[in-house]
């Protein structure tokens, strides 16, 4: 049986992105894979380096496509590199090490088995240890091991003694080694040494001092890989130009090696790994250090075309791209050291692996509002010194390559409407000193310069209304320096009114304002946010002077969003406020008169920006808020529904949407009529689309329901791991009726149901994603008023030494059902079911499938099965 403790991997199928890809549990910070069949079991297993706990993992892979520990070997030290041949000749592969702290090599020799067995052999080097391969450089029929050691400038050949290592032989090569690569092609292997600017490629292995050496340049010292990227069974020669940031490879063709593919990289590059998708297509998966993202390419011809990207928290290190648990498939495996994972990836289709990423105009973080959306295209500023808007047009969830335009230097916010009578969406970019600028609408799907002027206002932030009665939209400012609203008329062509400008004068300096509709009249209205705070609107009567009316919403407002909140069919307005870290709601009493209904309910610490929309499809206006520079995003859901809103909500739901949050928005990237996300990480300056179910992300509660009789009528029980009443729903058909729900106590929850029509009842509860949870179904009540149970009840598990005890009870007169399923839906094995008295039965499973092999440890599904009725449970197997 597997041991406590151990991590646990459990390969999922395609999912929605929202959902959190499976993790492989790695300690020690890992830094170095690769894979091989280590415990003999015809299974590719994946061996890890830990440069923080000097240990060497193998992480060995079940016929069921799970992971379990297989080794885990301490070392000592950094280990830096590591290698696998068969160093002893046993038969059975073995792992050859690097550390780089004291400079020693090694070699682990294996022995398959359950765990795998080692011996280790240690030499000691000149200093840093940083790369090592296998390779018979003295034609003996033994592997030696050669060491990259930079601290010393040297390669040293450590010589194969019949199974064991001898000492080192030292040979001085200058400019730091620290990689070393065995490429195979049809010019003979190549050992290939990554130096300071450069590679040296040695076309003798057997005599590193006379061999016939080439170069070729490294610029920018970035990575290089051996590997067959056009799948013709020959080694190409690929390195990371991180001058250019292109990704080059190289073939050797009639003794000189030819540049055959470039393509552009998305910053630096950690790892690169080539695998056949499937029988037609071959692809490239690169990992990003700095952008948190791997990116998937596919080789057409002579072509490499980017297909998608998937994004996460946490620099990425090594990759690897290999169908681990053979379903046809290749998955890709990433290094994690600051997260002490490795995040496994599956695929989600044809060239998709989840969450998309995409490049981001540099210094975004800076922003005040950074994207904008017209539902088809993103709008993406940058508040850096280059100063660009990024147009982002997706395909379902693959953003795509930006178009960038340039914008005032310093911008911090941008806009966007029909400023002129070309058809198109146009853009206004506002800065703190450059001034405003527009990029107009070319009708074809481009842009051109248009206007620009410096206001004499500190701009915080800006908005598009027709408030002065012609058909064009105004310029609206809101200023920091002095505290004022100031409108600049637009003129129809893409130009507005600069010496002339309306200035209302307000209470507060200004951060935000929007254009929305409160009167319901047509015409978008103003509303401001004060810096300490106020929130103010401005009603446009067409051409009439903007008057504003103050309401109180304290504590520091940084954003607003619109919705239907009492139900009056009016638009309500929510404010985050970043002072109190809680939002505040403020509803429509008559069209155009509002007032402050809810004040300080706690929300995200730091929260400054947020967005309105049904997220759970319930028809009730749910929102989302991120606190900048960190990974949470809150979900506050409303507690009414569509037939009665209510300005009541859930605290907020988090996840995590990018590593360091600077901006998101909502969109419907995937065409499903469902508001999808997306993200902009500011540190890293990608943006990461995630399509699917946001919920999707949130364990769900679990739940099972007991029904009792009583005078008054039914008492329906729920057992659950909700915490609120609002996190399930009740209902009874038919109907359907929904039951009042009160919290009795933690995890016991009461309804009544005191009107019971004849006929059959079916009692459900859901969770607030509409999921359901456990049902129970009752015959019509017999004379006695006791209720036939046709739904089996199942217990929860007791666990016993090497065993899992379940019992169950079902209705006279029927045999039931019990089955085991991994996390998968696939049937492990079923049961032996002992009929007890009382209409209880039992079985026991001791951690096996069908065929007697003991299963992985973790997380399992239970189905209790009584005719067409079935009861689902879970067991942990320890």
């Amino acid at each position: 049986m597997i041991q406590a403790g151990d991590p646990l991997f459990a390969p999922a199928a395609a999912q929605s992105p929202f959902l959190p890809f499976p993790a492989l549990a790695s300690p020690g910070a890992p830094r170095k894979m690769l894979t091989g069949d280590f415990n003999g079991d015809g299974l590719q297993d994946l061996a890890v380096a830990s440069a923080a706990d000097g240990r060497i993992r193998v992480h060995a892979v079940s016929p069921d496509g799970s992971f379990f520990v297989g080794a885990s070997i301490f070392v000592g030290g950094t280990p830096a590199a590591i290698f696998t041949d068969d160093f002893d000749r046993d038969g059975n592969l073995d792992l050859a090490w690097a550390d780089e702290s004291s400079g020693d090599v090694g070699v682990l020799l294996l022995t398959p088995g359950h765990p795998i067995g080692s011996q280790e052999l240690r030499q000691r080097g000149p200093d840093e240890a940083t790369s090592v391969l296998l390779l018979d450089q003295d034609e003996d029929g033994w592997l030696d091991l050669l060491g990259a050691h930079g601290g010393a400038d040297a390669l040293v050949e450590y010589p194969n003694l019949a199974g064991d290592l001898g000492p080192g032989v030292v040979e001085e090569v200058g400019d730091r080694p620290d990689r070393l690569l065995l490429l195979d092609h049809a010019g003979g292997p190549t050992l290939v040494v990554r130096q300071s600017g450069r590679l040296s490629l040695n076309l003798q292995l057997t005599n590193l001092s006379d061999g016939r050496r080439d170069e070729v340049a490294l610029p920018g010292g970035g990575e290089a890989f051996a590997l067959d990227f056009d799948g013709d069974g020959q080694d190409e020669l690929i390195y990371a130009d991180e001058g250019a940031l292109e990704i080059v490879v190289l073939a050797h063709d009639a003794g000189a090696w030819i540049e055959d593919w470039r393509f552009a990289m998305d910053g630096r590059v950690s790892g690169l790994a080539v695998a056949q998708a499937d029988a037609s297509t071959r692809r490239v998966a690169v990992a990003s250090r700095e952008r948190r993202r791997v990116t998937l390419y596919r080789i057409e011809g002579s072509a490499v075309l980017r297909e998608s990207g998937w994004y996460s928290g946490g620099q990425m290190g090594e990759v690897i791209y290999e169908d681990m648990d053979r379903d046809g498939a290749p998955e890709v495996i990433v290094a994690q050291a600051v997260l002490n994972r490795l995040q496994i990836l599956p695929p989600l289709g044809a060239g998709l692996l989840g969450a998309e990423a995409a490049s981001a105009p540099r210094g975004a973080v800076h922003l005040a509002r950074g994207l904008e959306t017209d539902g088809s295209r993103l709008f993406v500023v940058s508040g850096f010194d280059e100063g660009r808007v990024g147009v982002y047009t997706p395909t379902g969830a693959v953003l795509g390559e930006p178009r960038f335009l340039d914008a005032a230097p310093g911008v911090r916010v941008s806009r966007i409407g029909q400023l002129d009578q070309i058809a198109g969406v146009d853009i206004v970019s506002a800065s703190k000193n450059s001034g405003v600028r527009t990029h107009l609408s070319d009708g074809a799907g481009g842009y051109v310069a248009g206007s620009s002027f410096i206001p004499t206002d500190d701009v915080a932030d800006i908005a598009l209304v027709d408030v002065m009665g012609s058909p064009a939209l105004d310029l609206i400012l809101a200023s920091l320096n002095p505290p004022a609203l100031v409108v600049h008329e637009g003129l129809g062509d893409g130009t507005f009114v600069v010496e002339a400008a309306a200035r209302i004068a307000t209470v507060e300096p200004l951060v935000v304002v929007r254009a929305i509709d409160l009167d319901v009249d047509g015409r978008d209205d103003i509303v401001a946010l004060g810096f300490d705070s106020l929130l103010t609107i401005f009603l446009n009567r067409a051409g009439e002077p903007l008057a504003g009316v103050d309401l109180l919403v304290r504590n520091a407002p940084r954003d607003v969003g619109v919705g239907n909140f009492n139900g009056d069919g009016l638009p309500d307005l929510i404010t985050i406020n970043e002072g109190g870290s809680d939002f505040s709601i403020v509803t429509s009493v008559l069209p155009g008169v509002y007032t402050v209904n809810v004040r300080g309910v706690f929300s995200l610490p730091g929260a400054r920006r947020l967005e309105v929309a049904d997220f759970n499809a319930d028809g009730a206006d749910d929102f989302c808020v991120i606190a900048n520079g960190t990974r949470a995003i809150g979900m506050h859901l409303n507690l009414g529904t569509a037939e009665e809103p209510t300005t009541s909500f859930t605290p907020p739901v988090q996840f995590e949407l990018v590593e360091s949050a600077a901006d998101f928005a909502v969109m419907d990237l995937d065409g499903d009529s469902k508001p999808d996300l997306v993200g902009l990480d500011g540190e890293a300056d990608v943006l990461v689309s995630r399509p699917g179910d946001p919920l999707a992300s949130v364990a769900r509660p679990s739940a099972q329901l007991q029904i009792f009789e009583t005078g008054l009528g039914r008492r329906v029980r729920i057992l659950s791991s909700a915490t609120h009443v609002h996190d399930l729903r009740l209902t009874r058909q038919p109907g359907p009726v929904v039951l009042s729900l009160s919290l009795v106590s933690p995890g016991l929850f009461e309804a009544l149901d005191s009107d019971l029509p004849g006929g059959e009842l079916v009692y459900v509860v859901e969770d607030r994603r509409g999921d359901e949870l456990d049902r129970v179904v009752l015959s019509p009540r017999q004379a006695t008023g006791a209720p036939a149970t046709q739904s089996p009840l199942l217990l929860p598990a007791l666990y016993r030494p090497g065993r899992a005890v379940l019992r169950m009870r079902a209705a006279a007169g029927v045999m039931p059902e019990l089955r085991i399923f991994d996390l998968r839906g696939r049937r492990v094995t079923d049961l032996e079911l002992v009929e007890e008295s009382g209409g209880w039965y039992r079985g026991t499973w001791t951690g096996t499938d069908f065929r007697g092999r003991p299963v992985s440890r973790g997380r399992y599904l239970v189905r209790a099965s009584l005719g067409p009725v079935t009861r689902t449970g879970s067991i942990h197997l320890r």
